[in-house]
C-alpha cells in the first residue's frame, strides 16, 4: 500500500535537496499582491530571485497575450509569466490554495484562455495556488526547470497541466488535478508531457517535442476526461512516482488508461490507480522508434475494468514490467506481457 509517508519520502528522494524557504533560497525582492492588476504587474516586472506572494482571493483578467511565438502563434493566459529566473535565483509565485486564478468566475470550466501561462519562463516555482475555469490550467512552453508544488487545477475545458514545446526538467509534485476536459473530454488529460507528433509542426518547429526529464511526483488525479497522465512520443527520461489515480468519469476518445507512455526511457514507480476504463497502464508506439525502454515497478493497479493491469504494444523493445507490480480486479489479467523479476 502506498501511504502518505511513503509518498512524501519518495518525492523527497526523487527531487533531492530542496531549500526550506523560497525567500531564503532566492534572497530577492518580496512582492505581495492582492489584486489582479497587482499580480499582472508583478509578473510583468519579475526578475531573478523575486518571491511574489498572492493573497487569498479570486484573480481574473480578460486574458493577456504572451510575447513568445510558438509555431507562429501567440497564446493567451489569464496571467502570463515570461521572465527568466536562474538556478540560484528562481522566480517564486506562491499563495495558498485559496488564492485562485479563475478565467471565468462562476463558469463551468470552459474558459477560452489558459489559466497560468509560463512562456519562455525558465527556473520558476509555483507554490500552492488554485487554477480553474479556463481552457487549459497551467501551460509551460519553452520553459525549463519549472516546478509546480501543491497546486490545485480543476474544471478546465481541456488538459489540466501541460509541459510543452521543449519545456525540460519540469516538476509537478504534491498537487491535485480533477475535472479536466469539461468542454472536450478527448483532450482532458490531467497532466500532459510533450506533444503528439501531429502537433510537432505547431509546437516544436516540426521536430520531436523534447520536453525531457519531467518528474511527476506524489500527485492526486481524478475525474479527468482523458488519461491521468499522457506522455507523448518525443519525450525521454522522465519519472512518474508515488501518484494516485481514479479513472471514474473518463470518457474521451482513445483515453482508456491512467497512464499512457509513448516516450522513451520513462520510469513509472509505486503509483496506485483504481477504476480504469480499460487498462491500468499502457505503452504505445505512436511513431516508429518511440514507446521503448520504459520501466514499471512497484505499482498497484485496482483496475475494476475489462482490460489488463499493464498493456504494452507488441514488439516494442526494452519495456520492462516488474513482477513486484500488483494487479487486482482486471478482467483480462495482470498484463499482455510477462512480468520480469
Amino acid at each position: 500500500m502506498v501511504t502518505a509517508g511513503l509518498v512524501a519520502g519518495l518525492v523527497a528522494t526523487a527531487l533531492g535537496p530542496i531549500a526550506p524557504s523560497p525567500a531564503a533560497a532566492t534572497a530577492g525582492r518580496e512582492v505581495r499582491v492582492d489584486t489582479a492588476a497587482g499580480l499582472t504587474r508583478a509578473l510583468g516586472r519579475a526578475r531573478p530571485g523575486d518571491v511574489i506572494t498572492v493573497a487569498d482571493g479570486v484573480y481574473t483578467t480578460r486574458g493577456e497575450q504572451a510575447d513568445l511565438v510558438v509555431g507562429e502563434k501567440r497564446y493567451y493566459g489569464t496571467f502570463v509569466l515570461e521572465a527568466l529566473g536562474t538556478t540560484a535565483r528562481p522566480i517564486v509565485l506562491r499563495g495558498s490554495r485559496r488564492a485562485v486564478i479563475d478565467g471565468d468566475p462562476g463558469g463551468d470550466g470552459t474558459g477560452t484562455q489558459y489559466g497560468l501561462y509560463l512562456a519562455g519562463a525558465d527556473h520558476v516555482r509555483v507554490l500552492g495556488l488554485t487554477v480553474r475555469n479556463v481552457s487549459k490550467g497551467i501551460v509551460a512552453d519553452r520553459s525549463d526547470d519549472v516546478r509546480l508544488d501543491r497546486v490545485r487545477v480543476h474544471h478546465t475545458g481541456q488538459e489540466g497541466i501541460h509541459l510543452r514545446a521543449f519545456s525540460r526538467r519540469g516538476v509537478v509534485r504534491r498537487s491535485v488535478v480533477h475535472h479536466t476536459g469539461v468542454d472536450n473530454p478527448t483532450y482532458g488529460e490531467g497532466i500532459y508531457v510533450g506533444s503528439a507528433h501531429s502537433n510537432w509542426e505547431t509546437y516544436s518547429d516540426g521536430r520531436p517535442d523534447a520536453s525531457d526529464g519531467a518528474r511527476i511526483l506524489g500527485n492526486r488525479i481524478r475525474a479527468t476526461g482523458a488519461e491521468s497522465i499522457d506522455v507523448k512520443e518525443g519525450t525521454r527520461g522522465g519519472l512518474i512516482e508515488g501518484n494516485a489515480f481514479d479513472g471514474r468519469g473518463m470518457t474521451g476518445s482513445w483515453a482508456d488508461s491512467w497512464i499512457d507512455v509513448k516516450g522513451n526511457g520513462w520510469r513509472v514507480l509505486r503509483n496506485r490507480g483504481t477504476h480504469a476504463l480499460e487498462d491500468g497502464f499502457q505503452v504505445h508506439e505512436a511513431l516508429p522508434g518511440w514507446g521503448r525502454h520504459n520501466r514499471f515497478r512497484g505499482n498497484v493497479a485496482v483496475v475494476r475494468g475489462p482490460g489488463y493491469g499493464f498493456w504494452v504494444q507488441q514488439d516494442l523493445r526494452g519495456n520492462v514490467v516488474s513482477c513486484d507490480n500488483r494487479v487486482r480486479a482486471a478482467r483480462s489479467g495482470f498484463g499482455n506481457v510477462r512480468c520480469r523479476r
